[in-house]
């Protein structure tokens, strides 16, 4: 399995840089289709580089550098702080985390001075210490070795999945779409929302309930499934939470989940 990494690494010197290339380059060797996030300038460029990278991305890799140190008043006390970006982007990743229900592997290495605050103390994150370049590209070799390997239980969901969703139209997937858009916290869809919006998004109406139906006999959707208070003749549908993680990653590869702009 080949996973798409994610790469923050600084750039403010010849010698960060030098890493996030190295790094590159470790990963392409190893089999896998790294992303090095470059330098953004507007608002348009973080949406479209850094937000749609972490938004297909299924693995991360930080290498935090020094950034400049934080004294409090009355005292000589500081600590030395590493990037901003990279707690943000983990941050981001939280996120994706609980909204897909799955965990993406991670790497992050944090230089020795660095003081470990913020999300990397809120969020399950083990940064590794490094102290010089070579202790970098161990690290990552091993992370290589250890994590990033096939998951067998993994790809064999992949394959059955791919059997599943074989031959589907662009109406079926603009019905899962919707289904994920309208998803609620117990993991279901009203089913007249996701009709109206099926048809604001160009939908054939009239085609709805035969385009239901074929994803609930291929196993992806369920329902449809009453209103369980029964005060009202409402009714949901939800796709199969084994399926769920699969589907958002399919729609995002489609182009259909990325930020705006992009």
């Amino acid at each position: 399995m080949s996973y798409r990494v994610f790469i923050s690494c600084g750039q403010r010197t010849e010698d960060e840089m030098r890493v996030g290339r190295e790094l590159h380059r470790l990963l392409t060797e190893g089999g896998h289709a790294p992303f090095f996030a470059g330098r953004v300038h507007s608002f348009d460029e973080l949406a479209t580089h850094i937000f749609a990278g972490l938004a297909r991305c299924e693995a991360y890799l930080a290498v935090m550098h020094p950034r400049g140190e934080v004294h409090y008043p009355g005292g000589d006390q500081f600590e030395v702080r590493g990037s901003v970006w990279i707690h943000q982007e983990l941050a981001i990743l939280a996120y994706r985390r609980f909204l897909e229900g799955r965990s993406l592997p991670l790497r992050v290495l944090m230089h020795t001075s660095i003081q470990r605050e913020g999300v990397l103390d809120n969020l399950i994150v083990n940064p590794v210490r490094f102290q010089t370049e070579a202790d970098i590209y161990d690290s990552v070799r091993e992370w290589m070795e250890n994590e990033l390997i096939p998951d067998p239980i993994q790809t064999s969901r992949e394959r059955l999945f791919r059997q599943h969703t074989q031959n589907l139209e662009d109406h079926h997937w603009r019905m899962l779409l919707v289904c994920v858009l309208h998803r609620s916290t117990d993991g279901r869809a009203d089913r007249d929302q996701v009709i109206r919006d099926f048809e604001v998004l160009g939908g054939n109406r009239p085609a709805y309930g035969g385009i239901e139906n074929a994803l609930v006999v291929r196993g992806i959707l369920e329902g449809p499934f009453p209103d369980e208070d029964r005060r009202t003749t409402r009714q949901f549908i939800a796709i199969r939470p084994a399926w769920l993680d699969l589907v958002i990653s399919r729609l995002r590869e489609r182009g259909e989940l990325l930020p705006p702009g992009v």
